[in-house]
């Protein structure tokens, strides 16, 4: 500043303070050093109208990734930015909209209101994911902004990606020719038999699943009874086609029911039940099957109108004409 040269005014007015504080306080040492130099200018001359209007903020929206999960649902997250804080509170609506992702199939429809108070910069949107078991491209949807209040929409528009977390099937390989030289039988490999007893979730919704377990008749004579065992960390609030025999810390017992403990040669049943938690912990460990053959008493006198010992007709159905009794048998689990 040199002496008393005049001070462009005009200048002056086309700046712009991130704050109120600092423009006041620019124009009050102004003020103090124009004093100095014999120059008077009020407070108000340094502060027009034209230097007093603030510049709402700008909203831009974040895109985002999520890998879906197997089962239940959980959230993507979607952030929404203002440029910078505002004095008054920010408003705008939000809505959701299908891409190659579904509504109700790939994630849950959503719309509202979303609100910045005074001062914040930062806000977020949540949307379920659904979780699912089926091999499939990444898919995508958006989530749109519109009706902004006390700022003005920069980027309206958020893209969601839903990142798959399946295997890609393996593809059968191609048979190996059979060599031209020398002719030699083909061999088919031998059928897997099935396991004698699996488990399965059926549904999972993180805090509980249902589940159900298979027993098979894997033998050439029917079954006349089964127990099921297992450890299982959680709680069993539920169980259908059979009785919980025992429960002892995490071990449980379940025996088949009155009417689906005969199994023929060849044959399956089920039972399932409801359990908490889900998720990682909807496992079954050291799952084990024991069976035994129908079985049939004996009517020589000698053993007529005999008390059943608990080897036999205790734990059974019996029926006259059947096999004889046999101990029971152990199978082990093959993970579904």
């Amino acid at each position: 500043m040199n002496g008393n040269a005049p001070i462009d005014i005009v200048t002056l007015a086309g700046f712009r303070f991130a704050s109120r504080q600092l423009r006041r306080g620019f124009s009050r040492r102004m003020v103090a050093a124009l004093k100095k130099t014999g120059q008077h200018l009020s407070t108000e001359t340094l502060e027009p109208r034209s230097m007093m209007a603030v510049t709402p903020p700008t909203l831009s929206i974040e895109d985002a990734t999520i890998e879906e999960g197997d089962a239940g649902t959980k959230n993507a997250a979607v952030i929404l930015r203002l440029s910078h804080a505002a004095n008054t509170p920010v408003s705008l609506r939000f809505a959701t909209a299908n891409g190659d992702a579904t509504a109700g199939g790939d994630y849950l429809a959503k719309a509202g209101i979303v609100s910045f108070p005074a001062g914040t910069t930062t806000r977020r949107v949540l949307v379920a994911i659904r979780g699912d078991r089926t091999h499939e491209p990444n898919e995508t949807f958006t989530l749109n902004l519109s009706a902004a209040r006390g700022a003005t929409i920069a980027d309206p528009s958020g893209l969601v990606t839903i990142a798959d977390n399946d295997r890609t099937p393996v593809s059968a390989q191609a048979a190996t020719p059979t060599p031209t030289l020398v002719a030699a039988p083909l061999v088919a490999p031998a059928a897997t038999a099935p396991a004698p007893v699996q488990f399965a979730v059926t549904s999972d919704w993180g805090s509980g699943f249902n589940g159900e377990v298979t027993v098979r008749n894997t033998a050439t004579a029917a079954y006349g009874g089964w127990t099921v065992t297992f450890d299982f960390d959680g709680q069993i609030t539920a169980l259908w086609n059979g009785v919980i025999a025992s429960h002892s810390g995490s071990r449980y017992t379940v025996r088949n029911e009155s009417w689906n403990g005969v199994i023929g040669a060849g044959g399956m049943t089920t039972f399932g039940f409801t359990a908490a938690p889900g998720g990682g912990s909807a496992v079954l460990r050291n799952l084990t099957a024991s069976t035994r053959s129908a079985c049939r008493i004996a009517t020589s006198s000698s053993t007529r109108g005999a008390r059943p010992t608990a080897s036999t007709s205790a734990r059974m159905p019996i029926s006259r004409g059947s096999p004889a009794c046999s101990s029971w048998t152990r199978s082990s689990a093959t993970p579904a």
